[in-house]
């Protein structure tokens, strides 16, 4: 049984709850009519509750408990290929094949005999840079900008270093 299909259950259930709820009220039996649509309607603000609080913790998880430091990394994230691919010295477009294909942008880079380093520090200075801008905005404070950039480093050389599926944005990423 499905995840969908236990949540279509559940609003089911509850809906013959307040139905019978109800139909006991209007045929006379008040006091099991009350317990059962009492019931129903205490299951329904637990649901509705339910429903709010995953609703908050998908926001959490996509943005990360201070608000802003996810979207920060994968703003920083944009154009990286780019950048790997000029400091290589191949267009972007060839890089992303060869990440497609499996390779690493460190492999990629080894095969054009570019250090991993050069590539390191060119994600960083433009990664660096974005947050500089960001700072300067207004769109992040300086306090989370400085806890990203002490993260940099470790950041580009998991990206430069990662492979397909491998780059998925985490908790830890940018705190």
């Amino acid at each position: 049984m499905g995840l969908t299909t236990l949540r279509t259950l559940r609003w089911v259930i509850l809906g013959l709850g307040l139905v019978a709820g109800v139909f006991l009220l209007a045929t006379g039996h008040v006091v099991i009519g009350v317990v059962i649509g009492g019931l129903a309607v205490l299951r329904l603000v637990l649901v509705l509750g339910l429903q709010r609080q995953r609703r908050q913790f998908r926001t959490m998880a996509r943005t990360g408990p201070s608000g802003d430091a996810h979207p920060m990394v994968r703003t920083l994230a944009r154009g990286q290929f780019e950048v790997a691919a000029d400091a290589i010295g191949i267009p972007p477009s060839d890089l992303r094949i060869e990440f497609a294909k499996g390779r690493s942008i460190a492999e990629v880079a080894s095969a054009h005999a570019v250090p991993v380093d050069t590539v390191v520090a060119a994600v960083v200075a433009d990664a660096s840079a974005k947050v500089d801008r960001a700072v300067a905005s207004g769109e992040t404070k300086p306090g989370a900008a400085a806890r990203i950039k002490s993260r940099l480093p470790q950041w580009a050389t998991r990206m430069v270093n990662g492979h397909r599926g491998e780059l998925r944005v985490r908790t830890t990423a940018a705190r």
